[in-house]
């Protein structure tokens, strides 16, 4: 996925797995920055995550775990911001989600796990 980002990310390498086994799916993303830096991954979702503890929430039911080098943070995104405005026709909302998973401290990378059950 080094590739898909700008050079200015500073992204040495950057693989992702991703398994589905038994109903749980876990997902994988191998980083390494040249330099330390802030790693974070975003998700857009409809609705706000529920059961919030300091690596894991619950989403429509689901428990995601994420690693706990790494802290969350939840944007309220409405229609009027560019990455949302055609939303409301194509999800039914008028308010999107940005869960947002970056690294408490800086870093030179590692491999970040996430399962959802």
């Amino acid at each position: 996925l080094k590739t898909a980002y700008p050079a200015e990310s500073d992204i040495d390498k950057y693989t992702r797995s991703a398994v589905l086994q038994n109903g749980v799916i876990t997902v994988e993303d191998d980083v390494k920055l040249n330099n330390a830096g802030e790693v974070a991954f975003t998700f857009l979702v409809t609705k706000s995550p529920e059961n919030v503890t300091e690596n894991s929430f619950t989403l429509q039911g689901r428990t995601v775990t994420f690693d706990p080098s790494l802290e969350m943070t939840v944007e309220e995104l409405t229609c009027d911001w560019p990455e949302v405005n055609s939303i409301h026709n194509n999800w039914d909302t008028d308010v999107m989600r940005r869960i947002i998973l970056k690294t408490k401290e800086p870093t030179k990378g590692k491999k970040y796990v996430l399962t959802v059950k």
